[in-house]
């Protein structure tokens, strides 16, 4: 999920054309392979619906929890299975019909690719508001400046997290907006084309236009705000399985969010 960072260096209003400045929704998929022995197609265990509105230099972030209960022929599965069932078509489809928005983009990336990328990006800085350990790292609340290897970890860990997979979504936010603004200062820049080749060499996928992946000038708008939000649910056990119930009035309020972001 770090790539999303790339993706807000947008053109500035004085060279992007009307079509990339339009704004548009890209799905942001992190799976749960490619590090750790695991080389399937694997699971989409991180979901993140990027709404970019480049004319009002806007980013907004909804994380999308994994449990929700969804049908695939016929059979009750979670959410994060669309993508080992059906791959990419299924889980666009199965999220855009989930929160009523058109899914242009898509991106996706592996364990492998965020570790290549977050060696590149080098150590950042993130707000820590729990206590905890997890592959052998120590977090302590407060201001923390995390290593690469430390920030995959702090991104990894739900079991010791009182909010679960909720608290876990609010810590990968950190790191993007993190690693957007390293990635943005004056003196990262030059170094943007690099790690597009590093993302791409370690198995990151996107069907993004290059028109979009422009690299802004220091003197362009850009994005320069990034907000977030949630998918909330409630937990319940159905057929014995732990799923997260997502009400009609919680879709249609965050799609209310998307698309006054979509506006101009």
């Amino acid at each position: 999920m770090i790539l999303l960072s790339l993706f807000l260096c947008i053109q500035p209003r004085s060279t992007a054309t009307a079509a990339t400045q339009k704004p548009f929704n890209i799905l942001l998929l992190g799976t749960d392979t490619g590090a750790l022995g695991r080389n399937d197609r694997g699971r989409t265990d991180t979901m993140i619906l990027a709404t970019i509105n480049p004319q009002k230099g806007l980013c907004h972030l909804t994380s999308i929890e994994r449990d929700i209960p969804i049908k695939i022929a016929g059979k009750q599965l979670k959410l994060n299975s669309a993508y080992t069932v059906g791959g990419l078509k299924l889980v666009r489809a199965k999220i855009a019909t989930l929160l009523n928005v058109t899914i242009s983009y898509y991106a996706v990336v592996n364990m492998h690719s965020v570790t290549q990328i977050m060696q590149a990006v080098g150590k950042i800085t993130v707000q820590n508001s729990l206590d905890f350990t997890f592959d052998h790292h120590h977090f302590t609340k407060g201001k923390l400046t995390l290593t690469p290897s430390q920030a995959l970890s702090y991104m990894r860990m739900r079991y010791q997290d009182p909010r679960g997979d909720y608290g876990r979504q609010l810590r990968q936010q950190q790191v993007l907006k993190a690693s957007f603004q390293k990635l943005t200062q004056q003196k990262q820049l030059h170094n943007l084309p690099k790690y597009l080749r590093i993302a791409k060499n370690a198995g990151f996928k996107t069907n993004l236009p290059l028109t979009r992946l422009a690299v802004s000038q220091v003197s362009g708008k850009g994005i320069h705000h990034i907000q977030s939000d949630q998918l909330n649910g409630t937990e319940q056990l159905i057929n014995g399985q732990s799923l997260q119930k997502i009400t009609s009035t919680e879709r249609h309020r965050v799609h209310r969010q998307i698309q006054q972001v979509l506006q101009n």
